[in-house]
């Protein structure tokens, strides 16, 4: 049960890690939106893509870890929580992992927080684009270029755009 105990624990090290990762990632990625960083924006999201990959392939491993510790220590499905865990086993596990599920905790918390702001950021610098590429459109469709048939007046100009770069 030792070697167990300890490979869970070194296990919720390792996603403490990438969780912290994650969170740094997350606060890359908002600056980068907001110096409108395309290529920075990209690689941002593809390193959070893959931390995920990762933290997901890692719960498979902690839940195979996970499973006969719970069953030694006698924990019904309802029970099976990190709360539960904490107060079934012995010291020093148990300070061992209330001290893994407070960093877990503060972590999730703290990159919670850093989502809510990217996607603040993120959805007002769209709506920042869409003005402007409104404004353009309507810029555009009412300017004039060169006279008239006649010579005697401006144009109007009824061409459509036929470009927009990658930004918009």
């Amino acid at each position: 049960m030792e070697k167990l105990l300890e490979t869970l624990c070194n296990l919720l090290d390792d996603e403490i890690e990438r969780q912290g990762n994650v969170l740094a990632v997350c606060n890359a990625q908002r600056e980068a939106v907001f110096v409108r960083d395309i290529d920075a924006i990209s690689a941002r999201t593809e390193a959070l893509s893959a931390l995920i990959r990762e933290s997901i392939q890692a719960q498979t491993k902690r839940h195979e870890t996970l499973k006969p510790i719970v069953e030694h220590f006698g924990l019904p499905p309802q029970e099976q929580t990190m709360t539960h865990l904490v107060a079934a086993t012995p010291e020093p596990w148990k300070t061992r992992l209330r001290d893994i599920q407070l960093r877990m905790q503060q972590t999730v918390e703290e990159t919670r927080r850093a989502v809510r702001a990217n996607a603040k950021v993120m959805r007002r610098s769209k709506r920042i684009n869409d003005s402007l590429i409104d404004a353009l459109r309507s810029e555009h469709q009412t300017s004039r270029t060169g006279y008239n048939r006649n010579g005697s007046d401006y144009a109007a100009r009824t061409e459509q755009p036929v470009l927009v770069d990658h930004r918009g």
